[in-house]
């Protein structure tokens, strides 16, 4: 039996490449599954200044996937880090530790967009249509 998920099957990210930055390993590769419906090239990060660094040298990523709470650099620091350099690239934040505040946090931290865990498909591929359209 297979899913119908509308339109945002249709969703065609072949020509894009995301970063994904989460220091827990079954998230990025449970996020990485979710896109590759979409055909998008993905690579990840375990930690804020590894994204931060890959961010710098690889000019084609279109669009990161920002965990907030990591060891070392979190995602608010890698985020302003990011946004230095490379104001346009689309950060969107994801965190399970969706208390009161954070998505203020994450937006004023340069963050374009903010997603909780668990991840809901449609709205992952919602978001990321938004800003890669």
């Amino acid at each position: 039996m297979s899913l119908d998920f509308g339109p945002l099957n249709a969703l065609d990210l072949s020509d894009k490449k995301i970063l994904i930055v989460d220091d827990d390993p079954s998230s990025r590769k449970l996020v990485s599954t979710i896109l590759q419906k979409t055909g998008v090239s993905v690579i990840t990060a375990s930690e804020g200044e590894q994204a931060v660094s890959i961010c710098y040298k690889d000019p084609d990523i279109s669009a990161v996937l920002m965990d907030i709470k990591m060891p070392k650099l979190n995602g608010y620091n890698a985020t302003i880090s990011i946004k230095e350099k490379l104001p346009k690239l689309p950060v969107i934040a994801y965190t399970a530790y969706a208390m009161n505040g954070d998505k203020e946090k994450a937006m004023h931290a340069g963050c374009d967009d903010y997603l909780t865990k668990p991840l809901i498909k449609n709205e992952l591929f919602r978001i990321l249509g938004r800003h890669l359209k």
